[in-house]
């Protein structure tokens, strides 16, 4: 490798980067599309795979991007196609054979024309059973960040907890670790309510939290699990929100509601709807990392 290029190990042949600018304000966008356009991604090894021979010989299936098409059989065709290009951990091999049977990580593409009825069946059964469990798994990501209804996540930290690590990716594909951006969701009130838009405002009063970078609070629609469109076209409060104005203790208030709330408040738009919260600490301090700091629960605002 050539001495003036960093080198990043990765454990497999494939992987993927992500690159976050911070945004200030709207009149960044311009700029960050700018510096977007200045990064440029290319091989340094003549030897670099080239995907595009894996996906001339059919060994690496296209994944539907909705729900049309998308089935077992799908999902275990990419799942083999993985396996075969990148392998796997000797600590997994256990739970690889129990796929085995079925042509997942053989020496040849899985073809699941060769399945019996009974197996294709079964195979749809437990896309199903996989799908509600995830959904029920949402909600219990993380550990609980005292009696303040606020949850602690590791997003980027699953080891084998193959349901953390899936449910993770159904609210949203991938995730930084916690010394990253250290954070914390919510979907209920301090009395444990769901939060809901459509019922009513909420207050969050807080001290933001001990970062060297910077923090944020967003708000997400419950049910697609995206930003909503409000009328302020703003989908987030953070360390340089303009408008932020301190109590002489440091802390914050909050307004979350789908129209505005009173003066002393920094209006954060949130669905009709019920949502829920992330609030991230990007480069948190040893208490943001190891989840002792906890940020106050929501309020119904009255």
């Amino acid at each position: 490798m050539p001495g003036d290029i960093r080198r990043l190990r990765v454990a497999s042949e494939h992987m993927w980067a992500l690159m976050r600018i911070f945004v200030r304000s709207a009149e960044d966008v311009a700029q960050v599309c700018s510096l977007q356009d200045r990064v440029v991604l290319r091989p340094v090894l003549a030897e670099s795979l080239d995907l595009r021979a894996a996906e001339a010989d059919g060994s690496w299936p296209a994944v539907p991007a909705d729900d049309d098409g998308f089935d077992g059989a799908t999902v275990l065709r990419a799942l083999d196609a993985v396996l075969r290009h990148n392998g796997h951990p000797v600590q997994e091999e256990a739970l690889l054979a129990r796929f085995r049977p079925l042509g997942v990580g053989g020496r040849e593409p899985l073809d699941p024309a060769r399945w019996a009825p009974h197996v294709h069946e079964a195979v749809a059964l437990g896309l199903a059973d996989a799908r509600r469990l995830i959904a029920a798994a949402v909600t219990a990501r993380g550990a609980p960040a005292g009696d303040s209804g606020w949850r602690t996540l590791s997003s980027g930290a699953y080891g084998y907890n193959y349901l953390h690590r899936a449910a993770t990716n159904f609210v949203g594909l991938g995730g930084t670790t916690r010394e990253e951006s250290g954070p914390y969701t919510v979907l209920v009130d301090g009395r444990g309510a769901p939060l809901d838009g459509g019922s009513g405002s909420y207050r969050l009063r807080f001290t933001p939290p001990p970062v060297d970078a910077f923090w944020s609070v967003t708000a997400y629609d419950r049910a697609s699990r995206g930003l909503v469109p409000n009328p302020i076209d703003r989908y987030a409060i953070n360390t340089l929100t303009e408008g932020l104005r301190p109590a002489r203790d440091g802390s914050l208030t909050l307004h979350l509601g789908h129209e505005s709330g009173p003066e002393d408040t920094v209006w954060l738009p949130v669905p009709e709807a019920p949502f829920y919260l992330v609030l991230r600490a990007y480069l948190g301090h040893q208490q943001v990392v190891d989840g002792t700091w906890v940020p106050s629960p929501v309020e119904r605002a009255s």
